[in-house]
């Protein structure tokens, strides 16, 4: 597909077509086989965000009585997942989110 435009507009318009539809599906290939790269790294990434979120899903809730401090919760999901990697994982997710806009 290394044609230049002006010999596109040459093509009789059958040929066109065909030339930019085997564009369009070299790049649709291009970018599944991307997704299938990085979805190993997606798997980690929700799996470290699922155990945050589980951890955050099972504080207490606070009451009159009790107070939930956000610490505490910070300390109980770092314990599993550190922040760094946890930030990690939400940056990626966004990237992947950005690339299929």
């Amino acid at each position: 597909m290394a044609s230049k435009a002006p010999t596109l507009r040459d093509l009789e318009p059958a040929r066109q077509t065909a030339t930019l539809l085997a564009t369009v599906a070299r790049a649709e290939r291009a970018g599944r086989a991307e997704q299938l790269r990085t979805l190993p790294r997606m798997r980690s990434a929700a799996r470290e965000v699922a155990s945050a979120m589980e951890i955050l899903m099972g504080a207490p809730q606070a009451t009159g009585d009790r107070l939930v401090a956000l610490a505490e919760v910070w300390n109980e999901i770092e314990r599993v997942v550190p922040r760094e990697k946890l930030a990690a994982a939400v940056a990626h997710d966004r990237g992947v989110r950005a690339a299929d806009r």
